[in-house]
């Protein structure tokens, strides 16, 4: 399963946040990368929100492997989750790494299967163009 923030200019993360914590919840998958290069700063209540009410049904669900992609110098997302994490550590029961590239990320999830990576990718890029463009203003 695939997760990424398409909407820059949407400031609101936990209408996203809740949808993709039930997907993983209805379809169970085992491995995940979520894209967080675009999502915007988590603020002080939504890093307590995420650690109250959005991890703890993740981190109950089937997931081995679980790949978070943030964007090289954007530090304050990556501590926030980091901190989450820690904190909830004891929930967890699947590997978590931190890539600063898709393509990194896609390698480790596909354990270095360069042609799962490549059809997954490309299975994301058609999904990408086919999806409907949402204008940008909220």
């Amino acid at each position: 399963m695939r997760f990424q923030w398409l909407r820059p200019a949407n400031r609101v993360i936990r209408p996203a946040l809740m949808h993709g914590r039930d997907l993983v919840v209805t379809h169970q998958p085992t491995h995940v990368l979520v894209d967080f290069t675009d999502l915007p700063p988590i603020s002080m209540s939504d890093e307590l929100w995420m650690s109250v009410h959005w991890f703890p049904p993740i981190a109950r669900q089937s997931l081995r492997c679980v790949a978070l992609v943030y964007r090289s110098g954007h530090l304050h997302n990556q501590m926030a989750t980091e901190a989450m994490f820690w904190v909830s550590k004891h929930l967890m029961r699947f590997q978590l790494q931190l890539f600063d590239s898709v393509p990194a990320a896609l390698d480790w999830l596909v354990a270095g299967n360069a042609g799962a990576a490549q059809r997954l990718q490309a299975e994301w890029n058609a999904e990408l163009d086919a999806a409907p463009r949402l204008p940008l203003s909220i």
